[in-house]
């Protein structure tokens, strides 16, 4: 299957963005008095919305949430999207990808806003032809919602040669939904049971891009 039309999640398959996102976790958590062990446990919120997180997990009404999210962002957006990496290889493979005609978007439940300030952080914005995130505080935010703006965003494209890329199993039961082909990555924050209705399964950058390429 030639894939034209890739949809790249952000955190867990682009960029390794635990330190960033666990610390602004725990510096909204410490605000509110919420326990955890350490930054590893926190690992587990990293994929859905956080907003959303405070709601269903802690039982916080909207405007609690609202003040969650605050703290989250005083810490992620002054420092935490720079406690990230990129992935080894993947800006040789998004370059790869460009260069083979492959026309390439974001998909991700983090506030788009922030998704950006990302991408543009590693000088990789550049590669994509547009960014689809989540809308702020919004309780309602899902992942096939994310994927049918970002497809709308490229001015329409063929679902058949479309495909999402990702590593929760979230990304797999959306892009089953939207009816495009999936691929969980095995290098991010899932584990490989989450993959199984997946079309492919890649351990590394390096096998994503024989899928993508052939």
């Amino acid at each position: 299957m030639a894939f034209d039309y890739i949809l790249f999640d952000l955190d867990g398959t682009l960029t390794k963005s635990d330190e960033g996102v666990t610390k602004a976790m725990a510096h909204a958590f410490d605000f509110f008095g919420l326990k955890y062990e350490s930054y590893e446990e926190l690992t587990k919120y990293i994929g859905p919305p956080i907003f959303n997180t405070f709601i269903e997990e802690y039982g916080f009404p909207v405007e609690k949430a609202k003040l969650a999210m605050e703290k989250y962002r005083e810490y992620y957006r002054s420092k935490g999207f720079m406690e990230n990496e990129l992935y080894s290889g993947m800006r040789e493979l998004l370059a790869d990808l460009k260069e083979h005609g492959k026309r390439l978007a974001v998909a991700t439940l983090k506030p788009e806003d922030d998704a950006k300030r990302v991408l543009e952080y590693f000088n990789i914005d550049g590669y994509f032809d547009c960014v689809a995130g989540a809308a702020e505080e919004a309780a309602f935010n899902k992942k096939a919602n994310i994927i049918e703006i970002a497809m709308a965003k490229s001015g329409g494209v063929d679902r058949t040669h479309t495909v999402m890329i990702g590593d929760r199993g979230s990304d797999v039961v959306a892009a089953k939904l939207c009816g495009v082909a999936s691929i969980g990555v095995l290098f991010g924050y899932g584990a490989a049971a989450e993959f199984a209705d997946a079309d492919f399964v890649a351990e590394t950058v390096e096998v994503l891009g024989r899928i993508l390429l052939g």
